[in-house]
């Protein structure tokens, strides 16, 4: 006869670094992640018979959004000091400023100068798609979309989130939302096209999916 730990704790690297787990095995029928903002640990709630293996997978399958449950606590991470990929110290060594500034006033600054950039590049990838038009630019915090274009109106809009990434990751969101001018779809033929533009769009999409921001390879 062999006793089930219900309690115990995991150690995981994360790509924001290391993270603890404290799993409470329970009878119930799928594993719940919580982040603990007291604790600065995350809490995970387990059948009774899942072992370390299982968590560990879950873990890392959905490691952008699990990790995002700590972000939402507006608690200091350092995922939130990355600027174009590049990190910082504080949110004012990106905006070169001795000002202290949470997310929300981090955010209204650095909005404007963010949409320039992106305005920029897709104007840029505009002409280097023989675009016979010219988008309206704007840029909004979006909590499923990571750009959005509305054929109608001519209008792309972009998620505010982006502005953490690598410069590469960012064009391969431009390149994805131009290239619906003429598919509107996400049919092989869509990505054949954004492909033409972005040969590695599908490890760029897949960084950009578990919030790896300097575009670094995935361990």
């Amino acid at each position: 006869m062999f006793s089930i730990i219900k309690k115990y704790q995991l150690e995981l690297e994360s790509i924001q670094g290391k993270v603890t787990l404290f799993v409470n095995k329970k009878h119930i029928k799928r594993i719940i992640f919580r982040y603990d903002a007291t604790l600065g640990a995350f809490k995970v709630s387990a059948p009774v018979m899942t072992n370390k293996k299982e968590i560990t997978a879950l873990f890392y399958e959905k490691e952008r959004q699990i990790l995002a449950l700590r972000a939402r606590k507006n608690l200091p991470a350092q995922e939130n000091y990355y600027y174009l990929g590049k990190p910082y110290d504080s949110y004012q060594a990106i905006l070169d400023t001795p000002v202290s500034l949470n997310t929300e006033e981090f955010y209204q600054l650095i909005r404007p100068i963010f949409l320039i950039y992106l305005k920029e590049r897709t104007a840029f990838f505009e002409r280097l798609m023989t675009i016979p038009i010219h988008h309206k630019v704007r840029v909004r915090l979006m909590k499923t979309r990571w750009g959005t274009n509305s054929l109608h109106t001519r209008t792309l809009t972009y998620n505010l989130s982006l502005l953490h990434y690598h410069p590469d990751i960012i064009d391969a969101i431009v390149v994805h939302e131009l290239a619906h001018y003429f598919i509107g779809g996400h049919q092989a033929d869509f990505y054949r096209l954004v492909t033409q533009y972005i040969p590695n769009y599908k490890e760029l999409a897949r960084n950009l999916k578990r919030g790896n921001y300097a575009n670094l390879h995935n361990h």
